[in-house]
């Protein structure tokens, strides 16, 4: 038995917020540090936190997935008729 579990519950001291390193993230996300980047960028996800440097992210937050129109860059309009 923890010693927390044997103390009351407003006796117990909240826990701050949980984080994940970026790179940690991006490997739960199935995709690199890079896309992490551009997603904050976009407001997909909530931009990083920055402690001591290092960029950290909520690893509870799930990423928005609703697609916009395709980029023009993306997927170039054919010119052929």
């Amino acid at each position: 038995m923890s010693l927390s579990a044997a103390l009351p519950k407003h006796a117990r001291k909240a826990r701050g917020k949980q984080r994940k390193t970026w790179s940690n993230l991006a490997a739960q996300h199935g995709v690199s540090t890079r896309t992490l980047d551009r997603w904050a960028e976009n407001g997909v996800i909530p931009p990083p936190e920055y402690i001591n440097g290092r960029k950290y992210g909520d690893p509870d937050y799930t990423p928005r997935r609703d697609p916009g129109p395709p980029s023009p860059k993306t997927f170039p309009q054919s010119t052929e008729t």
